[in-house]
């Protein structure tokens, strides 16, 4: 007669030839889950899948256009272009609207305040190139303000160019040394941070 406490055969304790026949089908699963996982990664994501809009065009796998004008959709634009966010390396902005001084203050206040917002989404971008030109219908500085919101991107890696019309296609480039440059500088700190203008010393009077 067995001891009450006898723990069974050997047979009863060794795993079945069933039990090690479903752990190698769990782990062939998992295997070609992940695998399944690297193929889909490596597959360039189709952007045209995405929201579109009359301000952004696809050129290709990861690139992308955006223009700007008077009459932009920016709210609309705003709530799009997050979307691109993750698939987005490369883009270029091309902005042309009017002289301040061409319409009324309230319009010009509220493109100012959108133009800060979109230059917060475009920040939010893991770009490596971002190419902006301005589009001038005269040489006329006023009209490059907006893009002085690119003084404040975190990435440094853009180019900022202008073309005045009957010039189409000759790209001055703006440096952060040249005139343009350093005005846009200033329009960055007083008009998108807000700062107060630097006063100017006062000169001593001479004995």
């Amino acid at each position: 007669m067995g001891a009450k406490n006898a723990r069974g055969t050997a047979a009863n304790v060794r795993p079945s030839a069933a039990m090690f026949a479903e752990i190698a089908r769990k782990q062939q699963v998992a295997s070609d889950i992940a695998q399944a996982a690297k193929v889909l990664a490596a597959q360039p994501f189709d952007l045209s899948t995405l929201a579109s809009h009359p301000a952004i065009v696809v050129f290709g796998v990861n690139d992308i256009g955006i223009r700007i004008d008077k009459n932009t959709d920016m709210k609309t634009l705003l709530e799009v272009l997050p979307q691109y966010q993750p698939h987005v390396k490369n883009m270029a902005i091309e902005i042309h609207t009017p002289a301040p001084h061409r319409e009324a203050r309230e319009k010009v206040t509220s493109r100012l305040e959108s133009m800060k917002s979109f230059y917060d989404v475009i920040n939010g971008f893991k770009w490596i190139h971002l190419d902006a030109n301005v589009f001038l219908d005269t040489y006329n500085f006023p009209q490059m303000k907006l893009a002085a919101g690119l003084w404040g991107l975190n990435r440094k890696s853009w180019k900022l160019t202008y073309e005045i019309h009957g010039f189409e296609g000759d790209y001055v480039k703006v440096t952060d040394g040249s005139e343009f440059g350093r005005r846009l500088s200033g329009v960055y700190k007083k008009e998108f941070l807000n700062e107060p203008k630097e006063p100017k010393e006062a000169k001593t009077p001479e004995e």
